[in-house]
């Protein structure tokens, strides 16, 4: 979501076209789409945990590239490359809330997950505004690296 934010931001302020950063938009979300429709088939071949690591490797790629190159067509690799990561993480960690929690709590692991994204939407943002704000745009995607870099290490 900070990336969602302070990109439409950005671009509002060099002048780039909204339709530019609606695109920037699209390479995230159908990436995401294709790996989410493959990913629950690859957590039941293979460790939750590592598609999850897999899907943070590539936000962590996509991130780094990001911070150097975040402007238009190049922006559009790195938007391409998060997409992907991201679609193997939802459905990845999902499952991994499902099988530790307790039995008939599923549900519940699943609201609290969902309560933990959405707090971290909200508060992402908020932090990662603040030090664009304060120290530009660029500083603060390159800070946006430390978190799948935290994912990984969790």
């Amino acid at each position: 979501m900070s990336i969602s934010v302070m990109v439409q931001m950005h671009y509002g302020d060099l002048g780039i076209s909204a339709k530019s950063y609606g695109l920037l938009f699209i390479c995230i979300t159908l990436p995401s789409l294709l790996t989410r429709l493959i990913s629950g088939k690859l957590v039941s071949k293979f460790m939750p945990k590592a598609i999850s690591v897999s899907g943070f490797t590539l936000l962590l790629i996509a991130t780094t590239l990001f911070a150097k190159y975040y402007l238009i067509p190049y922006a559009y690799i790195s938007a391409v490359i998060y997409g992907l990561g991201a679609g193997l993480i939802v459905p990845a960690n999902q499952y991994r809330m499902i099988t530790i929690a307790p039995r008939g709590g599923e549900n519940g692991a699943i609201a609290m997950r969902n309560m933990g994204f959405d707090a971290g939407s909200f508060i992402g943002p908020i932090i990662f505004g603040y030090i664009a704000t304060v120290k530009g745009y660029i500083a603060s995607y390159k800070r946006l690296v430390v978190l799948p870099l935290i994912a990984i290490l969790i």
